[in-house]
């Protein structure tokens, strides 16, 4: 029993090493469970376009990168759960604030472009990471930026 006790872990082990290795564990961005869409991603899309229409409106050119920031409503346990999986993401955490609520939020920031298939991409990371946990998705936001840079 020792030898196989000792022979799945060393597995685990390794199987858990390449996959680190090749960033083939959290890094999926299209996960759907059983191949269906997820309940709020029609809804949350709706509220990105409005935030992209404005945008536009004010001179944005979608193709250029910048910092977007994203928030999260939930406990401090779970915000440490979302910083692990976050940073696979490729976020960093700016701040923690309490509302008047005495509700909880993380802000998180990460820098891409804000074309229609980034922010797609974008809010189906965050629902992913609402999933996993426990907390609650509360949107994203950026500055507009136009011109050449």
């Amino acid at each position: 029993w020792l030898i196989g006790t000792s022979g799945a872990v060393f597995t685990m082990v390794v199987v858990g090493g390449i996959t680190r290795l090749t960033r083939s564990g959290l890094s999926m961005t299209d996960w759907r469970p059983q191949g269906k869409r997820w309940p709020r991603d029609a809804a949350e899309w709706e509220a990105d376009k409005d935030v992209l229409a404005n945008l536009a409106a004010n001179g944005d050119v979608a193709r250029i990168a910048r910092p977007v920031d994203v928030s999260f409503r939930g406990s401090e346990q779970d915000f440490e759960r979302v910083l692990t999986i976050a940073s696979q993401f490729g976020f960093v955490e700016l701040d923690r604030e309490e509302d008047e609520d005495g509700d909880l939020y993380l802000f998180l920031e990460c820098v891409q472009p804000v074309d229609e298939a980034s922010i797609r991409a974008l809010t189906r990371k965050c629902l992913q990471i609402e999933i996993l946990c426990g907390v609650e998705y509360d949107g994203w936001g950026c500055e507009a930026q136009g011109g050449v840079h």
